[in-house]
């Protein structure tokens, strides 16, 4: 009887090995991954100038509004967003505002009177996503 049970144990074993193997490459569907192929995680939603009053004077910067589609990303992920000006390469890292949301401000000095192009990318645990660009025009 031992012998069987050990037989027959052994032998789902061997079935069992092998299956649900997975493929790296084909996981492409979260947004944290550099090789995400799916929809856009970003949503533009406007530009405007915010002027800020500091010692001898008013400083005038523009700001670009944006949200992430929550719905697209892994439930309970804390995140940031890398932001890459494409005509400088400049880059900061920012964090939603309020922090228990998916809206975003990235704020700069000296506004581009214009169109403005930045690059965003998901960052966390110290890697960025694949980069999405939106446009602004003030």
């Amino acid at each position: 009887m031992k012998h069987a049970l050990l037989a027959i144990s052994i032998a789902l074993l061997a079935l069992g090995c092998g299956k649900g193997e997975l493929d790296p490459a084909s996981l492409t569907s979260n947004p944290f991954d550099a090789d995400y192929d799916g929809p856009p995680v970003f949503v533009y939603d406007s530009t405007y100038t915010q002027n800020v009053t500091i010692p001898g004077g008013i400083i005038i910067n523009q700001v670009i509004a944006f949200h992430v589609k929550g719905e697209l990303l892994p439930a309970n992920n804390g995140y940031s967003v890398r932001v890459v000006e494409t005509a400088t390469g400049d880059s900061t890292l920012i964090d939603p505002i309020p922090s228990d949301n998916n809206r975003f401000r990235y704020s700069r000095a000296n506004p581009v009177v214009g169109t403005l192009c930045v690059r965003l990318g998901l960052h966390n645990n110290n890697a960025t996503s694949r980069r999405e660009e939106i446009c602004a025009t003030l």
